[in-house]
């Protein structure tokens, strides 16, 4: 809690005092309460906000006496900065002038010093026009902790057209930065990608020999020297009966039967000859110049040979 006895400066708002704020184009109708939340941020005066840079203006007015803590005023800086810890005095630092007495609005940062302060328990804070880095200002500022405990709603500033106008330029906003937000999703899949095509042309082998390097051309030996993989290539006729015998549902080889013999006279026409080594019938083939003629069959009649 913040000691009142130090020389701390305070505004005090009244009973009934009127602030302003836009919706910040976030709500579109007073039934998502404007007012909920541990803190909001007020203007002291409508025409303080420019070309309706927070949305659709509502008025308030307070319901009890406020103490709001000047947040530009040096020596309330400089006790603040005596309590704080190493973030909000960086704050306080870099965005609310403590150095250069220049205000550096930020959304993030500036809700870390709402947050810190209404954590002391006070009403809220209060800024007056600030210089800026640019050159230009920024405009007075209001934050009331706890405002739907201090607060009423009154009425709308802006007129229904032009809040009308406000709020479709609002949900054309949001379909906008939804459609980029999107993208931005989209972009590490696309890069993630083209960084595993990029892996598989540069990256090296995944296993390595154990002495070696990932040439696939050949293997380092421990003595330095290297040696090529011999390569066995297939010929065409061995790839042609491979692929033909290896298909799947293809024809199973037909099994060859042969008669048994004892002489040639055991045996029929297409087998004639009596293989008495195996004792079975065959075909005996005399193999001339490369090419297979088949024996002239011999057949004895009448003590005669018919060729």
């Amino acid at each position: 809690m913040i000691d009142f006895n130090t020389q701390l400066k305070f505004t005090p708002l009244s009973t009934e005092t009127a602030v302003f704020r836009g919706d910040s184009n976030e709500y579109n109708n007073l039934e998502t309460d404007i007012l909920e939340g541990k803190f909001k941020y007020f203007l002291n005066e409508p025409t303080d906000a420019v070309d309706d840079q927070y949305g659709v203006m509502h008025e308030f007015k307070t319901t009890k006496s406020l103490l709001l803590i000047r947040m530009d005023d040096k020596e309330t800086q400089t006790y603040l900065y005596g309590i704080a810890d190493e973030t909000i005095q960086h704050i306080l630092k870099k965005n609310f002038g403590y150095e250069n007495n220049l205000r550096d609005t930020d959304r993030g940062p500036d809700a870390k010093m709402a947050d810190f302060l209404c954590n002391l328990q006070i009403d809220g804070y209060l800024t007056d026009t600030m210089n800026t880095e640019a050159g230009g200002s920024f405009h007075r500022e209001i934050v009331i902790c706890n405002p739907k405990d201090k607060l009423e709603y009154v009425k709308q500033i802006t007129d229904n057209e032009r809040a009308d106008l406000l709020k479709k330029e609002w949900k054309l906003k949001q379909i906008e930065l939804q459609d980029k937000e999107n993208r931005k999703k989209k972009k590490p899949i696309e890069n993630e990608i083209q960084s595993d095509e990029n892996d598989a042309e540069t990256k090296p082998g995944f296993f390595k020999s154990l002495f070696g390097t990932n040439d696939d051309e050949g293997y380092e030996t421990p003595g330095g020297s290297k040696k090529k993989k011999s390569k066995k290539k297939k010929s065409k006729k061995w790839i042609k009966y491979n692929k033909r015998h290896t298909k799947r549902g293809g024809t199973k080889p037909k099994k060859v039967i042969f008669k048994n013999c004892d002489s040639d006279m055991d045996c029929t026409l297409d087998n004639p000859e009596c293989d008495t080594k195996n004792n079975i019938c065959v075909q005996k083939f005399n193999f001339i110049g490369g090419n297979a003629k088949k024996n002239e069959k011999r057949c004895s009649i009448d003590n005669s040979i018919i060729y």
